[in-house]
């Protein structure tokens, strides 16, 4: 099941290990795309209420990371440690944990639904009942999918993204059935594609039920008897800054988009479509690091110094790389690949100008993903969570302050900022760690959660 990363051909292992990883980042991305084209064709309020039952959902999934940071930097590191009994525990607290959170946020959001569509304040009726719609289907999916996110981190850090990719495929092709079947042959609209969404991601977590009952590491689990709380104390001081991150990343998107919607909907439409063709190079930029990250992970874990620097050095090389082509071709791509979406001219206009500002921050977007994956694998996931939350605070200021003198592109261009502050901040922290004498000065951080601590 696990694949070891701590010899071989560095750039060779990291590309074959990132490759299926982004695929997996892209396929799940393509749900979103997949449903913003069908539901494109109903109407541009009928792309607005799925982007805002989008923004709750995403906050759910940032939740999610909390756990899947823990499990993949846990799991990796004891791969590299050659010990599976620690591997196995983190797999059993991992998923009790996501499961836990998951079923509370959903309930949260469910009966503050109401709320929520208060927030946005669209002054669109349709919109709203859309939007709640949406959310009635996908909400009881929310902690299948977080589990399914925990067990994609789970065979990432054994360095085995080739089931994760099989798995997310198969689950897309199924979404890319159900889309046009239930939103326009049995004409459930915006609720169908919820429902397509839900479905598909049901198939996976059955999917991934399914092989992961023949792995050796599966064989003990047990989702309440071997909860631990040393393991789960790890996985919360690993994934807490990734999760907060994510989680104030999601909030001040949404304090953004309600921003936009004051500008009317047709800028809102244009955002929201501009948003999932640009996860083409986010998520991206997520593979990578991730493949980074369990890259890292494993070798540091063994304890190998010169390894864990080498596969950082290359890794920012691949980012560079990666984030100029992902540049060029939302720049030069931007009207035909926003026309797939929607073809109101109002929305086009304002969409391929959102996606060419865009394109000029995807360099920096890289790097800040290639700096997030080495300090995780390193165990130091703090110091990203930090520097990401203080570049995505400078949105909101800069937001409002540009809409006011620019209007809507000022929007655009304060986003744009706010990936190149997040790509710059964390290199000097990188440069510390990589540059320390003694970059293992409490190796084995594991000590905690073996033998020495039975809690």
């Amino acid at each position: 099941m696990e694949k070891n990363l701590t010899q071989g051909n560095t750039y060779k292992q990291l590309i074959k290990l990132s490759l299926p990883i982004m695929g997996t980042s892209l396929i799940q991305m393509s749900y979103n795309l997949m449903d913003m084209f069908w539901v494109g064709k109903l109407s541009s309020e009928a792309v607005s209420a799925a982007g805002i039952a989008g923004y709750v959902l995403w906050i759910g999934f940032a939740i999610a990371a909390l756990c899947k940071t823990g499990a993949e930097v846990g799991c990796a590191q004891s791969i590299g440690r050659r010990n599976k009994e620690e591997a196995q525990h983190f797999i059993n607290n991992a998923i009790a944990f996501v499961l836990f959170i998951s079923l509370s946020y959903s309930l949260f959001v469910f009966f503050g639904r109401y709320q929520v569509m208060n927030f946005f304040h669209t002054e669109s009726s349709l919109i709203e009942k859309m939007a709640l719609n949406y959310l009635s289907v996908v909400l009881p999916a929310v902690p299948v999918n977080s589990i399914v996110v925990v067990l994609t981190g789970i065979y990432h850090g054994f360095g085995n993204s080739r089931i994760t990719f099989k798995i997310n495929t198969l689950g897309l092709i199924l979404n890319m059935i159900l889309d046009p079947l239930l939103i326009f042959v049995l004409k459930m609209g915006v609720t169908g594609a919820a429902l397509a969404t839900a479905l598909s991601q049901l198939s996976i977590f059955l999917l991934f039920l399914g092989v992961s009952r023949k792995k050796e590491y599966f064989q003990n689990f047990s989702l309440f008897h071997g909860i631990r709380r040393a393991y789960l104390k790890t996985i919360a001081y690993w994934g807490l800054p990734a999760a907060g991150q994510s989680l104030i990343f999601a909030s001040f998107s949404a304090v953004i988009a309600r921003l936009v919607t004051s500008y009317g909907n047709h800028a809102f439409a244009a955002q929201q479509i501009g948003v999932q063709i640009e996860s083409i190079g986010w998520l991206s930029f997520l593979g990578l690091s991730s493949s980074i990250g369990v890259f890292v992970a494993q070798n540091y874990g063994a304890g190998n110094e010169s390894r864990v620097r080498e596969g950082i050095q290359k890794g920012f090389t691949l980012a560079l790389f990666l984030g100029l082509g992902i540049g060029l071709l939302l720049f030069f791509g931007a009207d035909v690949l926003f026309r797939l979406f929607i073809r109101q001219e109002d929305t086009v206009y304002l969409g391929v100008l959102y996606l060419k500002i865009m394109a000029l921050a995807q360099v920096f977007s890289a790097l800040e993903a290639a700096a997030t994956g080495s300090l995780n694998g390193m165990g130091k996931t703090v110091y990203p969570g930090i520097t990401g939350i203080l570049g995505n605070f400078t949105r909101i200021p800069l937001g409002y302050l540009l809409a006011h003198y620019f209007g809507v592109p000022g929007i655009w261009w304060a986003i744009a900022a706010s990936c190149f502050f997040k790509g710059i901040l964390p290199q000097p922290v990188v440069r510390f760690f990589t540059k320390k004498k003694a970059m293992f000065p409490q190796h084995d951080l594991g000590k905690i959660y073996t033998g020495e601590n039975n809690e």
